[in-house]
């Protein structure tokens, strides 16, 4: 049996640089296994359904992912928002993207290439951004005050790369001590600003539950745990600056830019794993065909033109999600525009946001997704109108910023 493992980073768009090369040759190379091994996990997985009495995987697949307060139907319509409010505005930022990096086309390479001067970077080392934080975090709220210091007091964060070092970074939490942990790889660009901040959303919200109880209660549904940690990004920006210097209104572009172009593909990976368990029946070529659909509407703007591997419908490969973890990946399409809520709202009152983002993150696991972002004073993603009631403020936002600096 070909063994073949995957390398996942949540939350992070497939399309990235690496893709453009060595990754792409390793997959073409590798593509009849990945066939063969999906098709296997669909059978298999669909088998599992039918002997539980399910009629396809969709339906066992929501309830191993929990989702109690929602259904396939309702994620379809959020699906649907994302098509016809958000990929038009995607389109015309690739088209400055196109414009800012003097290019005749935008090919599938040059899809994260933002700026032709480089991305924004991070003014210091590991030690010099816990410094930032600090300061960030006393000036944020009380609350934030006293978990950063916990976190530094108690050193509970590795954030350095060193040799040997498993990648990535995360939020871990210890129930036996009630403390969260917060595990980084720092590499000196603007990840490490992303990935400090994210990470401490998870962790701020681990913070917030200790007194509970109920054990379940210390682990928020997966969808919420998201919308802690992106959420966090956003109600940072005021403090950019302590990061970025200057290239701090360049980070917040960047961020807001990605953060759209990322949502179309979240629900593509979504609506091609419905279909693919909806009808599992169906021959590897007609999920190929389907893939290489979905992406013309989803992501209309990729140029694939030099590359049969990719024109064939084969770039979901890459996705371990699609592999592994069977409809999550849509989990962080919900949370960012849970987040992006918050954002539109602390664009004119921080402090009403803020104090809607703390009572969600004290819900702990107590609450559905659904009853968390009700309490929060949210709209949910699955009601129609909601990407419409923020899409406006976000566009106007980009509209404003002279890109052409960059």
């Amino acid at each position: 049996m070909f063994d073949l493992k995957l390398k996942m980073k949540r939350g992070r768009s497939p399309y990235s640089p690496k893709s453009a090369s060595s990754q792409i040759c390793f997959f073409a190379e590798h593509r009849e296994q990945l066939d063969q091994i999906f098709d296997q996990l669909v059978q298999i997985r669909t088998r599992m359904a039918h002997k539980l009495g399910y009629t396809n995987f969709v339906e066992l697949g929501y309830r191993r992912m929990k989702r109690t307060d929602y259904d396939a139907e309702m994620v379809a319509n959020f699906r649907k928002q994302i098509k016809q409010y958000i990929v038009p505005l995607v389109v015309k930022l690739k088209d400055r993207q196109r414009l800012r990096l003097g290019l005749e086309n935008l090919s599938y390479y040059d899809d994260k290439c933002l700026f032709s001067g480089g991305n924004a970077a991070p003014g210091g080392d590991e030690a010099w951004i816990v410094e930032q934080g600090k300061v960030m975090f006393t000036q944020m709220s009380p609350q934030t005050n006293r978990f950063f210091d916990f976190m530094c007091e108690n050193h509970l964060m590795d954030l350095s790369s060193k040799p040997g070092k498993v990648g990535g970074a995360y939020s871990k939490y210890f129930s036996k001590y009630k403390s969260p942990f917060i595990f980084a790889n720092f590499n000196g660009t603007a990840a490490d600003i992303q990935d400090f901040i994210h990470e401490a959303g998870h962790a701020f919200e681990k913070y917030l539950i200790e007194n509970y109880q109920i054990p379940e209660y210390n682990y928020a549904p997966t969808e919420l745990m998201e919308v802690h940690a992106m959420s966090m990004e956003y109600f940072s920006w005021p403090w950019l600056k302590l990061f970025f210097g200057q290239g701090a209104e360049k980070y917040q572009f960047s961020k807001l830019i990605e953060m759209m172009a990322y949502l179309p593909y979240f629900a593509m990976v979504d609506e091609f794993q419905h279909w693919v368990y909806q009808n599992p029946q169906n021959s590897i070529a007609e999920r190929k065909a389907l893939w290489r659909k979905l992406e013309k509407e989803y992501l209309p703007y990729l140029d694939y033109r030099d590359n049969q591997y990719l024109e064939e419908g084969n770039y979901w490969h890459q996705q371990e999600h699609i592999f592994e973890l069977p409809f999550y990946y849509i989990d962080y399409a919900l949370a960012e525009i849970c987040a992006l809520q918050f954002w539109t709202r602390l664009q004119t009152n921080w402090e009403s946001a803020w104090q809607n983002y703390l009572k969600l993150c004290q819900l702990g696991g107590s609450v559905s997704f659904t009853e968390g972002i009700m309490m929060a004073n949210l709209i949910s993603p699955f009601d129609d109108g909601c990407i419409q009631s923020i899409i406006g403020e976000i566009e106007h936002w980009l509209e404003q910023v002279d890109d052409s600096k960059f």
